[in-house]
């Protein structure tokens, strides 16, 4: 995937935080379930996409990946060094994790998830579903890329438009991070509603009352506060809910990280071999990724040692544009967490690698341009550990 050519005109104007650990959770489930205590024990295979090797680093619409013949010649310290090779490092992983809504055909949830299998450390960063970008050949909501990617795959007759939609996005974060998406798995509402059903519930504390109601998406929420089990369709309600925050879709994003904490914790008290049976029947027809069975044995049996404390959650760092419908990321706030949490090479990523064909801004002297260069690189981070300590605080209208 890396050094791939995403055609780009010339430029003139132009949900959910639990869906991404159930995403997680659903690969080690099937491959628990297909697999089985010995395979878990003996087919350990290391994932090809994080051995090490050396890539470089997407530059522009005219790079390209490196051939096996040229690693020698681009070395990190050689002549050819500066053209941006870089080593990758072993046992490293990145996720593309996306929630789609099937009414609308968006994905509401936008998640990059990297796996350091070494130390056992995960680190989720949310994109929120209004930020800005350019993909497809025009500016848009990223929430609708997907779709559509998807469009295109099926005018061009693919035989799979689905897994080509989301080989797409993929790749149009690879080479704007410029950091490699191995893996991507995306489910539907339906999966989420039937896997929280199938677990007997989330119990949590609804710190508010939450009242909703969206025909068009057949979404109607009325959930009281109080300690409770919210089943599948008011788990939805739950995570979907933000009319009534102050801080609208990234409360929502707050909101989601505590519902995760509740999910892991009932998860951890209550998973059983009959319940995992259950649950595999519940995620794969809601389930489409690119990871293979050796993969989901691998992933599965390194998942298992990760500590609560060793998950970090975040959201991708912007600000919203005068009119309050496009989230805009700020650059240098977004390269910090590219480097400290979802960097898989030797060396930091610099400046004039990250996003190199400016998909996330509009032209110089506009609004958009100075929100995305505004901020001054500072990052918000959350612990799963704290938040089940002490949870979020998150403002009402």
């Amino acid at each position: 995937m890396n050094g791939t050519k995403i055609r780009k005109p010339h430029k003139r104007k132009a949900l959910n935080w639990q869906l991404a650990l159930i995403i997680i959770l659903s690969v080690i489930i099937v491959a628990v379930v297909f697999t089985g205590g010995f395979l878990l024990r003996s087919l350990l295979i290391k994932p090809q996409a994080g051995r090490s090797e050396y890539h470089t680093l997407y530059a522009g619409t005219e790079t390209k990946s490196l051939e096996s013949s040229e690693v020698e010649d681009s070395k990190p310290g050689s002549e050819n060094s500066e053209s941006g090779v870089y080593k990758r490092r072993d046992n490293v992983y990145n996720f593309l994790l996306l929630g789609m809504d099937e009414v609308a055909g968006n994905t509401d949830v936008i998640i990059i998830a990297s796996f350091d299998c070494n130390v056992g450390k995960i680190s989720m960063v949310q994109i929120p579903r209004d930020t800005y970008a350019e993909f497809g050949g025009s500016y848009g909501k990223i929430n609708t890329a997907y779709k559509v990617f998807r469009a295109a795959a099926v005018r061009a007759k693919s035989p799979d438009p689905t897994k080509e939609a989301l080989k797409s996005l993929a790749e149009m974060f690879s080479n704007s991070l410029n950091v490699p998406i191995d893996f991507y798995a995306m489910i539907t509402l339906e999966g989420f509603r039937a896997v929280v059903d199938r677990i007997g519930g989330v119990d949590m504390y609804v710190p508010y009352d939450m009242y909703y109601e969206d025909p068009e998406q057949n979404l109607y929420i009325n959930i009281k506060k109080g300690q409770q089990t919210l089943m599948g369709k008011d788990a939805e309600g739950f995570v979907r809910y933000r009319s009534g925050y102050i801080m609208a879709d990234l409360a929502r994003g707050d909101a989601q990280k505590m519902f995760i904490t509740a999910f892991i914790s009932k998860v951890k008290s209550s998973i059983s071999i009959q319940m995992i049976s259950g649950l595999a029947k519940d995620i794969l027809p809601n389930l489409v990724t690119n990871l293979q069975l050796s993969d989901c044995i691998y992933f599965a049996k390194a998942a298992l040692g990760v500590d609560m404390s060793n998950i970090t959650m975040m959201t991708m760092p912007g600000a919203g544009n005068s009119k309050g419908t496009l989230y805009i990321m700020q650059r240098k706030a977004m390269l910090n967490i590219v480097n400290n949490y979802l960097n898989v090479y030797d060396k930091s990523i610099p400046d004039s690698y990250f996003d190199v064909d400016r998909i996330f801004t509009d032209d110089p002297g506009t609004e958009i341009y100075n929100l995305y260069m505004s901020g001054d690189g500072s990052v918000v981070t959350y612990n799963a550990d704290d938040i089940e300590k002490s949870g979020i605080k998150i403002g009402l209208k």
